[in-house]
């Protein structure tokens, strides 16, 4: 490059004459060819080139004394003046030529905007100069290389003891014929503290203040878009990084190692933070990431080990984030890389990466300082493992907005005291909760429409909880392990929720491990292995209005259920609906109730009495009542046609038993009644029907068989009035035939003995 230049300059000062500058003895060389003229290095009487021949305080006219423009500066023209102490350059210049200032004692120097190229070693070995400045301007300015061969910057590694610098101007370090080479400006300078950028500036090039140990302070202008790679990567004493708005991308390892930096303010404008941008930023303790960044590269955050807080900014758009290690695929905020213990996340991300997205990196997977996460209401989705086994996480904030609940995103995260969902969520995936043991509380969403497998496992310490009206789909082994649940809510509804079993291979019931005392079931359901088949602990259960049956095997043995509460709509009590629910001793049926399927009360050995006089019951089946075996009064409907083999099969203690329908019930058996003492137990029935019953099968074998209904116990209303036959008023215990009037409005003929 020096000889083309050398080559160059030479043509160029033969056709100039030197002209002293007014007022000065500095050579101006004029060329009236072009009408232009520069400053030069004066001469001996040979032409030779006199070394320090300029001292003092120096200024460069605009013109010659001809009235050319000054234009440029000439090779070596000041080079190794060690008296200097001033140089003003004039608004004319343009070009300042290789080795101008080389050696020289300037302290300050300062370029105008109109100076458009400099060229390589201009600035070398001045090792007084402490202060430069580059004036603001709008057109850009190129240097050439600072050193003759190894192609570094014009105040790079010792060369200057620059303590400040000002650039006002965009500016080019690249070089070579094809412009593929460059000279980082400032990089490895080792007294460097401070640089300001004027709002002309568009870009910081690569590699410009690398390792620039005691850069402290950066003042970003507002016309920066760029801030290129390795800008100011290992910049050890930088205070603090404050960027203007209009950045708009961080180039990779940008600010990589900026121990000391302890406040990270982003641009609002920005849209790409690269990989290893901030990594080892050790000192900084909180970050705000803009609502327009739409990519963070890999590494970005790595390292930065105060950070305390991180904020992802509101906004509607999506933030991509790349993995957060090279190699391993974890997040950005994973494992002890950071020391977050607070995030904001304000938007709708992803962390999935590779070619064809199918690689994820968990954001916050395995951190072990996190305490708290709030999501705005723009978040949709929680991806799969994001806060996996993060064990200091106290309390979740969830948006409005969330749909769905990854896998495993919050799974043993076991200082979690709280798991309280927006309504928003449709979908919790398998074992998005499982293992947060600490969690007490457990509040679903409206909204909810499925809970998939082992979502809730193992959280202990949840007391009670409510299934929305809108869940659809329970998954197995969904609340397996809830060893502090006591209450369970079935919210109402009209759909039917499908709960499958909660043991993989084992068929095991979804609520059969947990101590859970009471149950509210609000809507159908359907579970294969019953709901709450085999538990424990169960006393109460209430089947609302919105159920139309207790399905089959829902409470078999469980043998605590003392008390069971249906609704006004229930139709049907499943097959082994109550089977060995042994403490249950009641049962009030309801105005719709049709049908008591196989073995539904099998073995209720508290049952005292049964009575149905009020409800609709067609159909008793198969050893529905069996084993009853302390039950004595049995009141059945006038709607009933058939009772299944072994309907009161064992039920021994009978011994009163009234059947209000007037067509004697079909039997399917003979041991209906196997094992009752048919002498000892008296069936009343119809006064119109008392032969039929004489002569039905399974019927006749009762010997006494009588019209009084003395013995009915009918708990479905009131008597208000009772008149005798003449129609004078009498307490209803007058004996003899009485007409009495009931709560509801209907009157009866009774016969009392």
């Amino acid at each position: 490059m020096r000889k083309l230049l050398l080559t160059t300059l030479f043509a160029f000062i033969a056709i100039m004459t030197p002209v002293s500058a007014q007022g000065t003895d500095l050579v101006i060389i004029e060329n009236a060819a072009t009408g232009t003229a520069m400053a030069s290095y004066k001469v001996d009487k040979d032409g030779r080139r006199i070394s320090n021949s300029y001292s003092g305080d120096i200024v460069i006219p605009e013109k010659s004394t001809s009235g050319y423009p000054v234009t440029a500066i000439n090779h070596q023209t000041f080079e190794g003046c060690v008296s200097l102490t001033s140089v003003k350059i004039p608004s004319s210049l343009k070009f300042i030529d290789y080795d101008a200032f080389r050696n020289s004692s300037l302290t300050e120097i300062s370029i105008p905007a109109s100076v458009d190229s400099i060229s390589e070693g201009v600035f070398f070995g001045m090792n007084k100069l402490k202060k430069v400045t580059f004036e603001d301007g709008s057109e850009v300015l190129r240097f050439a290389p600072g050193q003759e061969y190894g192609g570094e910057g014009q105040f790079s590694f010792k060369h200057q003891p620059i303590e400040e610098a000002y650039i006002g101007r965009t500016y080019t370090t690249t070089w070579g014929k094809d412009g593929s080479l460059d000279s980082p400006l400032f990089k490895m300078n080792e007294t460097l503290k401070k640089v300001t950028f004027g709002n002309h500036v568009k870009k910081i090039n690569d590699r410009d203040f690398l390792s620039c140990s005691a850069l402290e302070t950066v003042v970003f202008g507002s016309g920066i878009e760029t801030i290129g790679k390795e800008a100011f990567s290992n910049c050890t004493s930088l205070s603090s990084i404050n960027l203007a708005d209009g950045v708009k991308l961080i180039e990779s390892n940008a600010f990589k190692g900026c121990a000391a930096a302890k406040t990270l303010l982003l641009s609002k404008t920005l849209k790409k933070i690269s990989g290893g941008a901030f990594e080892n930023c050790k000192s900084v303790a909180q970050i705000a990431i803009p609502a327009t960044v739409d990519t963070i590269g890999q590494k970005a955050f790595f390292g930065m080990e105060q950070l305390k807080k991180v904020t992802i900014e509101d906004g509607p758009s999506v933030l991509r984030f790349g993995p957060g290690q090279e190699y391993g695929g974890e997040g950005h905020f994973s494992y002890k890389h950071q020391a977050i213990e607070e995030a904001y996340i304000g938007r709708a991300y992803i962390t999935n990466w590779g070619n064809d997205g199918s690689l994820d990196a968990p954001l916050f997977k395995g951190n072990e300082t996190l305490k708290k996460v709030t999501f705005s209401n723009y978040v949709k989705n929680i991806y799969r493992q994001d806060f996996l086994s993060c064990k200091a996480l106290e309390t979740v904030v969830f948006g409005s907005g969330i749909e769905t609940i990854g896998k495993e995103a919050f799974c043993n995260c076991t200082n979690l005291s709280a798991i309280n969902l927006a309504d928003g969520v449709k979908l919790i995936e398998s074992n998005a909760f499982k293992e947060c043991s600490a969690a007490k509380t457990l509040v679903l969403s409206n909204s909810l429409e499925k809970i998939s497998w082992g979502a809730f496992e193992n959280c202990k310490s949840v007391v009670e909880m409510t299934i929305p009206a809108s869940v659809v789909t329970v998954e197995e082994r969904a609340f397996i392990g809830m060893d502090g649940l006591t209450k369970v809510t079935i919210a109402d509804g009209t759909t039917t929720i499908d709960i499958s079993y909660s043991k993989s291979y084992g068929g095991e019931n979804m609520f059969y491990r947990q101590p859970i005392t009471e149950a509210y079931v609000g809507r159908n359901f359907t579970s294969p292995s019953g709901l709450f088949d085999g538990n424990s602990t169960l006393l109460k259960v209430t089947f609302a209005g919105g159920c139309t049956e207790i399905p089959d095997k829902s409470m078999r043995n469980c043998p605590e259920l003392t008390t069971l509460v249906t609704g006004e709509n229930v139709t049907r009590i499943g097959k082994r609906a109550l089977e060995h629910c042994k403490k249950l001793a009641h049962f009030s049926g309801r105005p719709t109730l049709k049908t008591i399927d196989d073995k539904a009360f099998y073995g209720c050995e508290s049952f005292n009495s049964i009575n149905f006089s009020n409800d609709p019951v067609e159909d008793i089946g198969e050893d529905a009542f069996a084993y009853c075996k302390n039950m004595t009064k049995a009141v059945l409907p006038a709607t009933l046609k058939n009772i299944g083999s072994g309907g009161f099969y064992k039920c021994t203690a009978l011994t009163n038993v009234t059947c209000l329908a007037t067509v004697p019930p079909t039997c399917a058996k003979d041991n209906v009644f196997y094992s009752l003492d048919t002498k000892n137990c008296t069936l009343y029935v119809p006064e119109a029907s008392i032969n039929a019953y004489k002569a039905a099968f399974v019927w006749k074998e009762f010997f006494n068989i009588e019209t009084g209904f003395n013995s009915i116990e009918n708990k479905a209303f009131v008597t208000t009035d009772s008149y005798s036959i003449n129609g004078q008023r009498t307490n209803s215990n007058h004996r003899g035939l009485t007409i009495q009037r009931t709560s509801n409005g209907q009157t009866r003929k009774v016969i009392t003995k």
